[in-house]
């Protein structure tokens, strides 16, 4: 288990999540923002996993993930990172997989938002 601290704009949260929760959210945050360059997650490791050295490394890198996460405000602000940080009684995975899917223009308007990409500048 990982304790997950930070702050985005409903106040301070703090939570423990495993290994494999980082991943169903990495997973989640991919495929609900097409396009978007997320940090790589420190890979998964089946043997010698709980070795202190090993740990360590992984914990360094979790937090690399998680400051490289935090620079993208609609990300930290939006549901599926909010469904990680604040839990509603379900777990993560039961929870990201109720999120609604989103449709193809419900995604391209939503990346257009949070990127504040002027689409008609662009064809002109």
């Amino acid at each position: 288990m990982y304790v997950v601290k930070g702050r985005d704009s409903t106040g301070e949260f703090e939570v423990k999540r495993r290994f494999n929760e980082f991943f169903l959210l990495q997973d989640c945050l991919t495929k609900r923002w097409p396009g978007i360059l997320l940090p790589m997650l420190p890979p998964k490791k089946a043997m010698g996993n709980k070795d202190i050295v090993f740990l360590q490394e992984r914990r360094f890198y979790l937090e690399r993930y998680m400051r490289k996460l935090s620079s993208y405000e609609f990300i930290i602000d939006g549901e599926e990172f909010q469904v990680f940080a604040r839990p509603q009684g379900l777990d993560v995975e039961k929870s990201l997989s109720k999120l609604v899917k989103l449709s193809s223009s419900q995604l391209f308007e939503r990346l257009q938002n949070a990127t504040m990409i002027d689409t008609e500048a662009l064809t002109a």
